[in-house]
């Protein structure tokens, strides 16, 4: 999974979804598949039409990523990059819950 977008953007996306004010045990999924990226939380998603540069989705704790991303809000773009070890954003290394090669396409 890689791809590029707006730390704004994907805020959008994870309130979209319900990912607003996780709880501690709460995990999201952060997918890059069919030329969109998105966001699956409990049963919602929200999806944004982005340049993919490799397909993927990560399923992360969903506390810890509101965390690392609120430290990027001045940022203007970020670089993801997602595999089975781990999620890349710009530099930092984010361990992951579960890594899935082959993720649905989100309409």
């Amino acid at each position: 999974m890689k791809f590029t977008i707006p730390p704004a953007t994907l805020d959008n996306l994870m309130k979209n979804a319900g990912v607003a004010k996780p709880k501690k045990a709460d995990v999201f999924t952060l997918a890059a598949s069919g030329g969109r990226v998105s966001v699956e939380f409990r049963g919602e998603t929200a999806g944004i039409v982005a340049p993919i540069r490799s397909e993927g989705a990560v399923v992360l704790i969903a506390k810890n990523f509101r965390a690392v991303l609120d430290t990027y809000k001045r940022t203007p773009e970020l670089s993801f990059e997602g595999g089975p070890d781990g999620l890349k954003i710009n530099n930092l290394k984010m361990p992951i819950q579960k890594w899935i090669a082959k993720p649905p396409n989100v309409s």
